[in-house]
């Protein structure tokens, strides 16, 4: 809500040539030391502005001024050297959301002024909400979450009904929810080719109600592969540094390479090559990073028969020949559950990995080192938004080199937000990373702002740029 109002400036002293000390200035006491608050209609039908003035010199009238417009509303006569304000306020035919704005202005026995100001944001009466993450967008899936959140305020709600096309999808009421006034749709609904409309009803227990639609165009899978994108770093004193990863594909449409550069001062050229196993053509055996230096540097992934991974091992070779760094394991004793990597053992320590349900797959929710101290952080999800970052070929282990961190690379959906529990047996979570998304025509993810805690608030931000 925006609102504005000025306090009229004080009066010049008045000169003296008197020899004796000067009265003490003129003051407003307003009640608990505040001149602006915040209410709300359901609770209140008024609001009486309570101020003790001191006037030295004594009161002569008091003028009270609407705030926006300076227009004179009324004059008090007042009298003596304090005065009780007490000036109501009616919301009695007012149910919307309204700020009211005054200004005082006293006038004492010297004819010197002063004034100050009071303002009251009235909030409307509480009426049933319903809050989509996006009400109008696209998508391929064709089983797609309805997300809302649901309130009613100081009222608890009656029923809630979620229907499309006359077709009811959800019906949930009061006695179901428990006298409660707040509620998290997640329905998961098959859309149905072409436009979708779903409507979301919330009755409460004064017969307010509301209807809000939500619109899903269910359309056929667009083209997925990335030609590039950009991050774009916070701003620096030598400027914005944005940084260009170029996509490159083989002929099975798989991606062969990733070429990053920057507009950076000293930037540096990186290429990231990945070699895919000839049995497994899912599966990545290897990586090669050149930063172009006089080395680079490979990770080679090692499968068993059953195509589960046994051990990575990272080398550092010249360009010239021979090893600068022989090969060293950094991830072995790989236990595999139901097909998943769930313990494996690296950077001298044992690694845990959950999984968790979300949107009818397993997704890896959790990765977190089994010794006391190790922080872990978790991800929330809200939308069911493909993660172009999402490289399945790769395994979901923690432990890739800093040059093969492809972000969220073992989460196929965009995350929510970021949550860090501080030892592994920690119940207690601060929030580490907040993101947004916006989806271009075909629901492809077109900009992505990571907003992720270190030792302060960092906002990056990626632009995605796909293959026709």
């Amino acid at each position: 809500m925006t609102y504005g109002f000025a306090v009229l400036s004080a009066a010049a002293a008045l000169l003296s040539c008197k020899s004796e000390p000067e009265l003490p200035a003129p003051k407003f006491h307003f009640q608990d030391d505040v001149n602006e608050i915040t209410v709300r209609r359901d609770t209140i039908t008024g609001y009486q502005i309570n101020a003790d003035i001191d006037i030295p010199n004594g009161g002569q009238k008091l003028v009270v001024i609407n705030g926006f417009t300076y227009e004179e509303i009324e004059t008090i006569p007042i009298q003596g050297e304090t005065y009780k304000l007490r000036y109501p306020v009616d919301f009695t035919e007012i149910d919307a959301d309204t700020t009211f704005a005054y200004l005082f202005k006293v006038i004492d026995n010297t004819g010197r002024t002063f004034n100050d100001a009071f303002a009251i944001h009235m909030l409307r009466s509480w009426h049933p909400e319903v809050k989509f993450p996006r009400n109008e967008f696209a998508t391929w899936y064709e089983n797609y979450p309805v997300i809302a959140d649901i309130s009613t305020g100081f009222n608890d709600i009656r029923t809630i009904r979620v229907t499309r096309g006359g077709a009811t999808l959800l019906e949930v009421d009061g006695e179901t929810l428990a006298d409660s006034s707040k509620y998290a749709l997640n329905l998961p609904v098959d859309l149905a080719m072409g436009d979708n409309e779903i409507t979301v009803h919330v009755e409460d227990i004064r017969d307010q109600s509301v209807d809000e639609v939500l619109k899903v165009s269910r359309i056929a899978v667009p083209n997925l592969k990335i030609e590039r994108f950009l991050s774009i770093a916070p701003p620096t004193p030598n400027g914005v540094v944005t940084t260009t990863y170029v996509y490159t594909y083989d002929e099975e449409d798989r991606v062969s390479s990733i070429s990053s550069t920057s507009n950076a001062a000293y930037p540096t050229v990186t290429n990231m090559t990945f070699y895919y196993n000839a049995d497994r053509p899912s599966q990545i055996d290897s990586i090669y990073y050149d930063a172009g230096g006089t080395t680079y540097t490979g990770t080679v992934f090692t499968y068993d028969s059953n195509a589960e991974l046994t051990k990575m091992e990272n080398w550092t070779k010249r360009k010239t020949g021979g090893y600068y760094q022989a090969p060293a394991e950094r991830v072995n004793q790989i236990i595999y559950t139901d097909g998943r990597i769930t313990r494996y053992y690296g950077g001298s320590r044992t690694i845990d990995a959950y999984y968790v349900p979300l949107f009818g797959t397993q997704v890896l929710g959790d990765v977190l080192a089994t010794v006391t101290g190790a922080s872990r952080d978790v991800y929330t999800f809200r939308e069911k938004i493909h993660n172009p970052f999402c490289f399945p070929a790769l395994p979901p282990i923690s432990n890739l080199p800093n040059a093969a961190q492809i972000n969220y690379m073992a989460i196929p959906f965009m995350p929510f937000n970021k949550v860090r529990y501080s030892d592994k047996d920690s119940d207690t979570a601060t929030e580490r990373g907040q993101y947004g998304v916006d989806l271009d025509e075909y629901g492809r993810v077109k900009t992505f702002r990571q907003n992720e805690y270190s030792n302060k608030w960092t906002l990056t931000t990626f632009e995605f740029y796909y293959l026709p």
